[in-house]
């Protein structure tokens, strides 16, 4: 979802750098939440169904939301991204204490190309 932590321009820019790399970007959230071209809409779809979206793919990216939950149940490799102020380490998957992999907090958010070039990388444990 595009807030003041992550905008709609933000989104767009990163979809189009990992389009470029034949990377997929699967959206889900509300219907009246806008999708960047080139992104798959996925919105709207029932929670189990975004589960099994989550569970096929390589990496999560988004905000601590519902869906950062589901990834976190299903110890999808994630990236979490946090506004300067946001608390890290406070909810979710830290609460829960059952994640497997490694959690990638990262606050003040990096621009998108930054975050593509983290995503591509062949350190983060979703690339392994």
């Amino acid at each position: 979802a595009a807030t003041p932590v992550c905008t709609f321009d933000y989104y767009t820019q990163l979809v189009a750098l990992l389009n470029k790399t034949n990377v997929d970007v699967v959206f889900t959230g509300a219907t009246n939440e806008p999708i960047p071209e080139g992104g798959i809409d996925a919105r709207g779809v029932p929670y189990r169904v975004w589960q099994a979206i989550i569970m096929m793919s390589n990496i999560y990216i988004g905000l601590d939301s519902g869906a950062k939950t589901l990834a976190c149940a299903t110890d999808t490799p994630m990236i979490v991204l946090h506004s300067k102020d946001f608390p890290l380490k406070k909810t979710g998957c830290h609460a829960m204490g059952i994640r497997k992999h490694s959690i990638m907090e990262l606050t003040v958010i990096p621009t998108p190309s930054t975050l593509a070039d983290i995503i591509m990388s062949d350190m983060p444990p979703w690339n392994k």
